[in-house]
Protein backbone atom coordinates (compact mmCIF):
# COMPACT_ATOMS: atom_id res chain seq x y z
CA UNK A 1 0.00 0.00 0.00
CA UNK A 2 2.99 2.48 0.90
CA UNK A 3 4.31 1.45 -2.67
CA UNK A 4 1.01 2.84 -4.45
CA UNK A 5 0.82 6.02 -2.49
CA UNK A 6 4.32 6.70 -2.81
CA UNK A 7 4.26 6.00 -6.81
CA UNK A 8 0.63 8.07 -7.12
CA UNK A 9 2.57 11.48 -5.00
CA UNK A 10 5.75 10.82 -7.48
CA UNK A 11 3.30 11.01 -10.51
CA UNK A 12 1.52 14.13 -8.96
CA UNK A 13 5.13 15.69 -8.51
CA UNK A 14 5.96 15.07 -12.31
CA UNK A 15 2.58 16.84 -13.44
CA UNK A 16 2.54 19.75 -11.46
CA UNK A 17 6.29 20.28 -12.51
CA UNK A 18 4.84 19.63 -16.09
CA UNK A 19 2.29 22.10 -15.26
CA UNK A 20 4.56 24.80 -14.24
CA UNK A 21 6.86 24.25 -17.35
CA UNK A 22 4.04 25.05 -19.48
CA UNK A 23 3.61 28.84 -17.98
CA UNK A 24 6.71 30.13 -18.89
CA UNK A 25 7.57 32.42 -21.10
CA UNK A 26 10.62 33.47 -22.79
CA UNK A 27 12.11 36.91 -22.37
CA UNK A 28 13.59 37.48 -25.67
CA UNK A 29 13.75 35.79 -29.47
CA UNK A 30 16.28 35.86 -32.37
CA UNK A 31 15.38 37.54 -35.46
CA UNK A 32 14.54 34.99 -38.17
CA UNK A 33 14.01 32.02 -35.62
CA UNK A 34 11.04 29.86 -36.22
CA UNK A 35 10.98 27.30 -33.99
CA UNK A 36 12.02 25.76 -30.14
CA UNK A 37 10.72 25.59 -27.58
CA UNK A 38 8.05 29.16 -26.97
CA UNK A 39 8.23 30.02 -30.52
CA UNK A 40 5.39 30.19 -32.10
CA UNK A 41 6.09 30.84 -36.04
CA UNK A 42 3.47 31.95 -38.73
CA UNK A 43 4.44 30.84 -42.27
CA UNK A 44 2.28 33.00 -44.23
CA UNK A 45 1.68 33.21 -48.13
CA UNK A 46 4.04 36.20 -49.40
CA UNK A 47 2.36 39.01 -49.70
CA UNK A 48 3.71 41.09 -52.40
CA UNK A 49 2.98 44.75 -53.85
CA UNK A 50 4.51 46.82 -56.32
CA UNK A 51 3.74 50.78 -56.31
CA UNK A 52 2.21 51.72 -59.79
CA UNK A 53 1.55 55.24 -61.22
CA UNK A 54 -2.49 54.69 -60.91
CA UNK A 55 -4.21 57.79 -60.21
CA UNK A 56 -6.13 56.62 -57.73
CA UNK A 57 -3.87 55.45 -55.76
CA UNK A 58 -3.72 52.11 -53.65
CA UNK A 59 -3.79 51.07 -50.00
CA UNK A 60 -3.39 48.01 -48.54
CA UNK A 61 -2.83 46.10 -45.22
CA UNK A 62 -1.87 43.21 -43.23
CA UNK A 63 -2.65 42.38 -39.78
CA UNK A 64 -0.52 40.89 -38.21
CA UNK A 65 -1.91 38.38 -34.74
CA UNK A 66 1.54 37.83 -33.02
CA UNK A 67 0.40 35.17 -30.65
CA UNK A 68 -2.62 33.53 -32.24
CA UNK A 69 -4.83 35.01 -29.46
CA UNK A 70 -7.50 36.68 -32.04
CA UNK A 71 -6.50 39.63 -31.55
CA UNK A 72 -4.74 41.57 -33.96
CA UNK A 73 -1.75 43.79 -32.71
CA UNK A 74 0.20 45.14 -35.85
CA UNK A 75 -0.87 46.61 -38.80
CA UNK A 76 1.38 46.76 -42.07
CA UNK A 77 0.52 49.31 -44.04
CA UNK A 78 1.01 50.29 -47.86
CA UNK A 79 -0.24 53.13 -49.99
CA UNK A 80 0.74 54.77 -52.78
CA UNK A 81 -0.70 57.57 -54.91
CA UNK A 82 0.79 59.11 -58.32
CA UNK A 83 -0.30 62.44 -60.13
CA UNK A 84 1.88 64.04 -63.18
CA UNK A 85 4.64 64.62 -61.86
CA UNK A 86 4.43 63.57 -58.63
CA UNK A 87 3.73 60.64 -56.79
CA UNK A 88 4.10 59.17 -52.85
CA UNK A 89 4.99 55.84 -51.11
CA UNK A 90 3.94 54.95 -47.64
CA UNK A 91 5.30 51.83 -46.05
CA UNK A 92 4.33 51.58 -42.17
CA UNK A 93 3.44 49.51 -39.08
CA UNK A 94 1.04 50.67 -36.90
CA UNK A 95 0.83 48.77 -32.68
CA UNK A 96 -2.90 48.44 -32.53
CA UNK A 97 -3.72 47.03 -28.71
CA UNK A 98 -2.16 48.82 -25.60
CA UNK A 99 1.64 47.23 -24.98
CA UNK A 100 2.31 46.68 -28.42
CA UNK A 101 5.96 48.37 -29.90
CA UNK A 102 8.16 48.62 -32.47
CA UNK A 103 11.95 48.14 -32.04
CA UNK A 104 13.23 52.00 -33.38
CA UNK A 105 17.36 52.61 -33.63
CA UNK A 106 16.48 55.72 -31.09
CA UNK A 107 13.71 57.92 -30.33
CA UNK A 108 11.58 58.63 -33.47
CA UNK A 109 9.60 56.81 -35.42
CA UNK A 110 11.45 54.96 -37.40
CA UNK A 111 11.47 51.12 -37.78
CA UNK A 112 14.63 49.51 -37.23
CA UNK A 113 16.46 46.93 -39.35
CA UNK A 114 17.41 43.99 -37.60
CA UNK A 115 20.28 41.27 -38.65
CA UNK A 116 18.91 37.90 -38.96
CA UNK A 117 19.74 35.97 -35.38
CA UNK A 118 19.52 39.48 -33.36
CA UNK A 119 18.27 39.22 -30.28
CA UNK A 120 14.92 41.08 -29.55
CA UNK A 121 14.34 41.86 -25.45
CA UNK A 122 13.18 44.91 -23.37
CA UNK A 123 16.91 46.20 -23.89
CA UNK A 124 16.18 47.38 -27.44
CA UNK A 125 14.21 51.04 -28.13
CA UNK A 126 10.46 50.40 -28.39
CA UNK A 127 8.44 52.73 -29.81
CA UNK A 128 4.13 52.14 -28.91
CA UNK A 129 3.05 54.76 -31.86
CA UNK A 130 3.14 53.96 -35.69
CA UNK A 131 6.10 53.89 -36.95
CA UNK A 132 7.65 54.56 -40.99
CA UNK A 133 8.81 51.40 -42.26
CA UNK A 134 9.99 53.56 -45.94
CA UNK A 135 8.68 56.43 -46.77
CA UNK A 136 9.12 58.38 -50.63
CA UNK A 137 7.55 61.68 -52.58
CA UNK A 138 8.99 62.60 -55.45
CA UNK A 139 10.82 64.70 -56.33
CA UNK A 140 12.93 64.41 -53.27
CA UNK A 141 11.74 63.66 -49.94
CA UNK A 142 12.60 60.16 -48.08
CA UNK A 143 12.01 58.81 -44.63
CA UNK A 144 13.29 55.38 -43.28
CA UNK A 145 15.71 52.88 -42.79
CA UNK A 146 14.06 50.23 -45.64
CA UNK A 147 15.34 51.15 -49.07
CA UNK A 148 16.50 48.14 -50.67
CA UNK A 149 16.41 46.61 -47.28
CA UNK A 150 16.72 42.57 -47.64
CA UNK A 151 16.62 39.89 -45.45
CA UNK A 152 15.93 42.04 -42.40
CA UNK A 153 13.10 42.10 -39.95
CA UNK A 154 11.20 44.35 -37.74
CA UNK A 155 11.16 44.29 -33.86
CA UNK A 156 7.90 43.81 -32.22
CA UNK A 157 6.39 42.98 -29.05
CA UNK A 158 3.03 42.95 -27.64
CA UNK A 159 1.37 41.87 -24.34
CA UNK A 160 -1.40 38.80 -23.89
CA UNK A 161 -2.64 40.66 -20.57
CA UNK A 162 -0.19 39.10 -18.95
CA UNK A 163 3.52 38.70 -20.38
CA UNK A 164 5.06 40.30 -22.86
CA UNK A 165 5.69 38.23 -26.31
CA UNK A 166 8.68 38.94 -28.42
CA UNK A 167 8.51 38.86 -31.81
CA UNK A 168 9.80 39.49 -35.41
CA UNK A 169 8.20 40.31 -38.86
CA UNK A 170 10.36 39.42 -41.99
CA UNK A 171 9.95 42.08 -45.02
CA UNK A 172 11.75 43.08 -47.79
CA UNK A 173 11.69 46.23 -50.04
CA UNK A 174 13.39 48.53 -52.49
CA UNK A 175 11.26 51.34 -52.53
CA UNK A 176 9.11 50.26 -55.31
CA UNK A 177 7.90 46.74 -53.67
CA UNK A 178 7.19 45.36 -50.81
CA UNK A 179 6.88 41.90 -49.55
CA UNK A 180 5.68 40.24 -46.27
CA UNK A 181 7.50 36.96 -45.85
CA UNK A 182 6.18 35.87 -42.39
CA UNK A 183 6.60 36.51 -38.95
CA UNK A 184 6.88 34.64 -35.30
CA UNK A 185 6.68 35.16 -31.60
CA UNK A 186 7.61 33.82 -27.95
CA UNK A 187 4.31 32.19 -26.32
CA UNK A 188 4.54 30.05 -23.41
CA UNK A 189 5.74 26.59 -22.50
Amino acid sequence: MKNICLSVLIVLLLLSCKKQEAEQFLNHISAGQKSGPGILYSDIPDIQITFYTDPNGIYKSSAIDLNRDGINDFNIIYQASASPGHYTNYQGITPLVVGSAIATPGTGNLADTIAGSAIIDDHLNWSFKECIIYYYASPSTEEGLWKNAKNKYIGVKTTDGVNVVFGWIRIETNGYTFTLYDYAGTIGF
